[in-house]
């Protein structure tokens, strides 16, 4: 059965790009995600359908494959621990594709494009980019998803603790770590945008 933030999420979408990824959402396994933290308090399930979401959009609008870009974006992040509490192994940002990777292809059908965006959606902190254009739209939009749910959530922690001064104080703090985190970001974005303007050119 699909939950019910697969269907409210893609509501008005075809039909035919719902059964396209219909046995991931409806999977058991891929709930699970809901349990496991990811950027502010957005879980693992919201961020991957709003990253297949956008990278299926983009990739209709170019003429590409939406379907690999969907079902890849719904499952990038497909590790079942949450390296916020210590769990799974070291070095979690360089090792996550390739786990995901892993889990995927031990629960759904892929296709090889459909694998290789999984495993270097990383890019370019991984040094290896993705082999097509669909991989590098799923990265992007990956990094741009991120810097939204944390700057979302700060703004909104900020607020619902603007009469504690103590909590007000920790979460600022928090706030500029954040950000600082968000200058990472922005600057992978311009590398990639660079490259990705190089591989178009080419």
């Amino acid at each position: 059965m699909i939950e019910d933030i697969g269907e409210n999420r893609f509501q008005g979408e075809d039909d035919f790009y719902i059964e396209h990824i219909r046995d991931i959402l409806g999977h058991s396994d891929f709930s699970r995600l809901k349990d496991i933290s990811n950027h502010g308090s957005t879980n693992l399930y919201e961020h991957s359908i709003n990253v297949s979401i956008r990278s299926m959009r983009i990739a209709r609008k170019l003429g590409l494959d939406f379907k690999a870009a969907s079902r890849s974006g719904l499952l990038h992040d497909f590790y079942l621990y949450d390296w916020r509490k210590g769990e799974g192994p070291g070095l979690h940002g360089l090792r996550h594709g390739r786990i995901s990777l892993l889990e995927s292809q031990k629960r759904f059908e892929l296709t090889r494009k459909e694998k290789n965006i999984i495993l270097r959606h990383m890019w370019p902190l991984t040094p290896i980019p993705p082999s097509s254009l669909e991989g590098l739209v799923v990265s992007i939009v990956d990094k741009i998803c991120a810097v939204e749910e944390i700057i979302k959530i700060d703004h909104s922690e900020i607020l619902d603790s603007r009469d504690d001064l103590s909590t007000r104080g920790e979460i600022i703090t928090k706030r500029r770590s954040h950000l600082f985190n968000n200058r990472l970001f922005s600057i992978k974005a311009r590398i990639i945008a660079s490259r990705f303007q190089a591989l178009i050119t080419g």
